[in-house]
């Protein structure tokens, strides 16, 4: 569901927009406010009949031949710095090697999967980091919260908080291939909460502090997706593009079918 939290925060922006404008002849200003309070509380789910509206809950689904795409930017070229990239994946199926996020091309930048067997994978063939968990670390038709971590020398692989994989020998630079950023380029499933940030956010198990809301972007937050940006172009399922939720703002493309998805989602 849409957090509570979130709600509150743009009801109250609302507030602070809208209500200047809200005059009732019949009524004293504080009854003229509690008056166009219950009058948002009622529709900001739906709108105010100004094209103002509430972020509807979703993820995005992928069959395996569809994908979100950005232009190449530095904001990850980490070199040799930390970092994370994480996300929330239902698998629907373990099929063959699935990319679930990919910046990656002669050998420099990353690639992040997992194989047939469940097992989860963060490959950078000139940073010379290979952490890989074991079969099973994710399985299919439920919620799991994936992230790779970077502290110093030490790359690490967490699923649902808990760490599968360790490279401690992961201090190398990991190069810049100039390539576009995919993610879920060949998986088959569905991905809420995807984001990258220049720190690394987990070291240790984290098992019982898990994200329960979206996340807010903050100053270590590259990329942010929270699968209900506003679309800027086309039809979701046939190519839309929308700016994702981060602090440098990067345009994304549905590739293949891939398609914004009300009925499931984590968040």
């Amino acid at each position: 569901m849409w957090s509570r939290n979130k709600a509150n925060l743009y009801i109250r922006d609302a507030l602070n927009e809208f209500e200047p404008n809200f005059k009732h002849p019949c009524f004293s200003p504080p009854a003229q406010h509690r008056m166009y309070k219950q009058k948002l509380m009622a529709t900001h789910l739906i709108g105010f009949g100004s094209g103002v509206s509430a972020p509807v809950p979703s993820s995005y689904l992928f069959d395996g031949s569809d994908s979100l795409t950005t232009p190449d930017h530095a904001n990850w070229d980490f070199g040799a710095s930390d970092f994370t990239v994480e996300a929330w994946y239902y698998f629907t199926s373990l099929s063959g090697t699935e990319t679930l996020a990919s910046w990656y091309g002669g050998g420099a930048g990353f690639l992040f999967r997992v194989y047939d067997s469940g097992q989860l994978e963060f490959y950078s063939g000139d940073g010379g980091i290979d952490p890989s968990g074991g079969a099973g670390d994710v399985g299919t038709n439920v919620w799991h919260h994936v992230a790779v971590s970077r502290s110093g020398s030490n790359v690490r692989v967490f699923v649902d908080g808990t760490q599968t994989a360790i490279d401690s020998s992961g201090e190398g630079d990991l190069g810049d291939p100039a390539q576009t950023l995919t993610l879920c380029g060949s998986f088959n499933g569905n991905m809420d909460e995807f984001r990258i940030s220049d720190n690394a956010r987990y070291t240790a198990d984290f098992s019982g502090s898990l994200p329960t809301e979206e996340y807010i972007s903050d100053a270590n937050t590259l990329v942010l997706i929270h699968c209900n940006e506003t679309i800027v172009s086309g039809t979701t399922g046939s190519g839309a593009t929308f700016v994702d939720s981060g602090n440098t703002g990067h345009t994304f493309t549905e590739g293949g079918d891939a398609i914004r998805n009300t009925s499931t989602y984590k968040f």
